[in-house]
């Protein structure tokens, strides 16, 4: 007979879902819970067991196996989130076996953007993240029961205090497209944003804004442009700045992908190293050890 509980963590609401002897728990925090207007709000979502190994889906927001919703606590207005790539992956995700000594630990980032490339249809659906405190509520659908596992996190999306954040926040509420391609790292479909990143990069060198536009500029060098020196110098100064573990990993992941094309096979196994120490995401983890892995073998691209 299935049991449900609610379960409260130091702020955090968490519903429990028992099967038998087993118990299926899915905690929701936030890398940060006060965070400047702008900057991606990354989610760190567990799922855990105090029963033997289950085998689950891995959480994916592209395989559509997790639902994100936000609730506005001044206003009460609660609506569903929906990134880019969300849902649109027909691949089954990954099975991963859930222990007590093992839970499934996964980086969900909710972006702050307005658009959806291609999909002018979702529109009314696609919340921009302004100044305001949020419940940010989680649900897993593969866990096998009656209702989805879910749990909660407040966040405060605050005001840009410094010149740098407000020039940061003031282009991207101008330009919905903008705030979208810096966040996902693809100037792909609009070159001409490129352009306005790279100054904003140039003008405010530092800062939390300044992480994530240096990671897309330096991705998008790497990937589109084939531009492995450049790349390299603009992650080089992003993984220098303060970020938050998956942000910082996801730099690293990248320089270390540079600096591998650029045959610094010794400093890439360092980035690497580095990268691995803080990456929370169990997928992004599995990428660094490939790479890793690659590096031991000498089997280089």
């Amino acid at each position: 007979m299935k049991k449900h509980g609610i379960l409260l963590l130091a702020g955090l609401m968490a519903l429990t879902i028992s099967l038998g002897a087993d118990e299926l728990r899915l905690t929701v925090d936030a890398e940060a819970r006060d965070i400047v207007a702008g900057f991606p709000i990354v989610l760190d979502v567990t799922l855990s067991t105090t029963g033997d190994a289950t085998q689950l889906p891995v959480i994916s927001p592209g395989a559509g196996n997790v639902h994100v919703y936000i609730e506005d606590l001044r206003s009460g207005v609660k609506q569903r989130y929906l990134g880019p790539q969300w849902g649109i992956d027909e691949r089954a995700p990954e099975l991963y076996a859930v222990t007590p000594d093992a839970p499934m630990r996964v980086a969900v980032p909710l972006l702050f953007h307005t658009v959806i490339e291609g999909r002018d249809d979702l529109a009314a659906a696609v919340l921009p993240f302004i100044p305001a405190r949020y419940r940010l509520t989680v649900q897993y659908l593969d866990a096998g029961a009656a209702i989805p596992l879910s749990g909660s996190v407040d966040v405060v999306i605050r005001e840009p205090d410094t010149r740098s954040e407000r020039s940061y926040w003031d282009a991207m509420r101008a330009d919905p497209y903008l705030a979208a391609s810096i966040q996902i790292g693809n100037f792909a479909r609009h070159a001409d944003l490129l352009a306005r990143a790279e100054e904003l990069v140039r003008e405010h060198p530092d800062g939390a804004h300044a992480t994530v536009t240096g990671l897309a500029i330096g991705a998008h060098a790497l990937h589109v442009q084939r531009d492995a020196r450049k790349a390299e110098a603009i992650l080089q100064r992003a993984s220098e700045l303060d970020a938050n573990a998956l942000l910082r990993s996801r730099i690293r992941y990248e320089l270390a992908s540079a600096q591998i094309a650029l045959e610094k096979f010794e400093e890439a196994a360092a980035t690497i190293e580095s990268a691995l120490s803080s990456a929370l995401d169990q997928g992004l983890s599995r990428d660094l050890l490939h790479l890793r892995g690659v590096l031991r073998r000498g089997a280089l691209p």
